[in-house]
């Protein structure tokens, strides 16, 4: 009976987790990141041609961004895509699934190590409704896979020592498929590994075979470092770090603001993708019970001597190290247990979540006919993934129209154009208008223009708390051969010729200049008075 009762309680738990991750998935957060749309599209050209942005094919890492991404996100993010189409939900149904799946798996690792069932149920219970793993399992974050693989190596280990010793042959695979997943956990999971083997020795020496079937797989690993060295993360490490960052005394004070109680529990991360910015990482009410765990964690550790235990201290301890190297302090993400909550996102912060990229595309696509070029400024970093994401560009396509910024090591626009789509290339302040050509730009960029009656607003997209996002501009807005009305195409005829007439006001001043100095620019000179008049 009691049996039935615990599998019915975490039946239901397991269900109001699905929901809490599933839910509007589409919608909160109200719009992807460039990083989602990346993964996104390369999981998509994976599916359909085998190739990632850049036309290589089955790549261990995805260079995308020239950040070189982990490939794990990417390829379990493939079938989802698969069966939801490119969208919203099929890249962030990956990351929901694997947040589900953490439930489960807590239940069994709490069943465990601490030898009682209804623990693990507490356990499955608190991680559900965790904001931690809420907020990261509802947009597609390569974290959400790293903490999964890593809990599934650490349950495998300790039952493979226990009872089952061909599980610990799938538990180095787990470490392994950990390591590269999220460049945080190559730094948590070789410790608390090696911890492991230090700590059960005596235990892996008994399954000799199976233990050396396991140092295979580690081979394994390792010689895929060798094959392809941009999975040990430095490029990404260099990029988010500086010497300064790498000091012995900042890397100390770093470490302490993670475990201070401003962070925990007032303020949390300053980054609003990972806090609600209204409240800390945890629950005040939490406090008590984290602090009584912790004393008994210890009391435990020292009376009881139970290894585990000793792996869960150190789990803790090495948590915000990832996060202590970097520039970006404190960082939820890479300290890989704190966050904030994700219900007020619709409405706040919504710049953070590069909100206003998909409206854009959608008019795009509705307007399509009607210009022969899109310009965008670079108010948004890597805008082209989220028009590749939205149009489901073909990948040949892509790769034959494509030209790379490659004036500087790592621009905040590596694509500057592909087929008619154009990124950051422009001066929108002193532009003069082209018909046919549509301008994306910001409120700044819009407010500053120096020609602005020479554009028309053909849409002004804000963000859901109603301040100005974008503005989708134009001179004339229609191609030859697409049916206007004749007071539409006056009105435009008479713009072009405005603009062309201030292009002279500005040119004919400097043709003096350029004649011959013999020469009586009258006409010249007479013209210009009439323009200055």
């Amino acid at each position: 009976m009691k049996n039935k009762l615990l599998v019915i309680i975490l039946f239901l738990i397991l269900f109001a987790a699905s929901f809490l991750r599933f839910y509007k998935l589409s919608e909160v957060p109200p719009s992807i990141t460039w990083d989602e749309a990346s993964v996104g599209y390369n999981a998509w050209t994976i599916l359909n041609w085998g190739k990632d942005e850049w036309g290589k094919a089955f790549p261990l890492v995805f260079k995308s961004f020239g950040e070189y991404k982990n490939p794990v996100d990417i390829y379990l993010t493939v079938p989802f895509v698969a069966i939801f189409g490119l969208n919203e939900f099929g890249v962030r149904a990956s990351s929901a699934f694997f947040g589900v799946l953490d439930v489960l798996l807590i239940y069994f690792l709490g069943a465990k190590i601490f030898k009682n069932k209804w623990v693990g149920v507490i356990s499955a219970l608190v991680l559900a409704i965790s904001p931690y793993n809420l907020h990261f399992s509802r947009f597609n974050h390569e974290l959400n896979f790293a903490l999964f693989f890593f809990m599934l190596g650490f349950y495998l280990f300790l039952e493979s020592v226990d009872k089952k010793p061909k599980l610990l042959i799938f538990s180095f695979v787990s470490f392994g498929v950990s390591l590269l997943s999220y460049n945080a956990a190559k730094i948590i999971v070789p410790p608390i590994f090696f911890l492991l083997i230090a700590l059960y020795i005596k235990e892996l020496l008994r399954i000799k075979k199976y233990f050396l079937w396991g140092i295979l797989v580690i081979l394994f690993f390792a010689g895929l470092i060798v094959i392809e060295p941009n999975l040990l993360g430095i490029s990404r490490f260099n990029e988010t770090s500086s010497a300064k960052d790498r000091n012995i005394e900042n890397i100390i004070q770093k470490y302490k603001v993670h475990y201070s109680f401003d962070y925990l529990f007032v303020k949390g991360d300053p980054n609003a993708r990972l806090s609600s910015q209204i409240s800390g990482e945890f629950f005040k009410t939490d406090l008590p019970f984290l602090v009584l765990g912790t004393i008994l964690l210890v009391f435990i550790l020292i009376k009881k001597k139970r290894k585990e235990f000793l792996v869960l201290l150190a789990w803790a301890l090495l948590a915000p190290i990832p996060a202590t190297i970097t520039s970006e302090t404190p960082h939820a993400a890479r300290a890989m247990f704190m966050t904030g909550s994700w219900h007020l996102f619709p409405n706040r912060y919504a710049i953070e979540w590069q909100y206003g990229m998909r409206e854009i595309v959608d008019y795009v696509k509705e307007n399509e006919t009607n210009y022969y070029a899109v310009y965008m400024t670079d108010i948004r970093s890597q805008p082209y993934i989220f028009y590749l994401f939205y149009l489901k560009y073909p990948l040949p396509q892509f790769l034959k129209t494509v030209k790379y910024n490659e004036t500087i090591q790592r621009p905040s626009n590596l694509v500057v154009s592909f087929d008619k789509y154009k990124f950051g290339i422009w001066d929108p302040i002193e532009s003069f208008p082209e018909k046919g050509i549509l301008y994306v730009v910001g409120p700044s960029h819009y407010s500053g223009l120096r020609h602005k009656t020479l554009f028309r607003v053909v849409k002004a997209i804000n963000y859901p708390n109603g301040t100005e996002a974008f503005y989708l501009v134009s001179a004339g807005g229609w191609r030859p051969g697409t049916k206007k009305k004749i007071s539409e195409c006056a009105s435009s005829l008479l713009r072009v010729l405005q603009m062309k007439l201030l292009w002279l006001m500005r040119i004919l001043p400097t043709i003096p200049e350029k004649l011959p100095k013999n020469t009586e620019p009258r006409f010249i000179g007479n013209l210009t008075m009439k323009f200055s008049m």
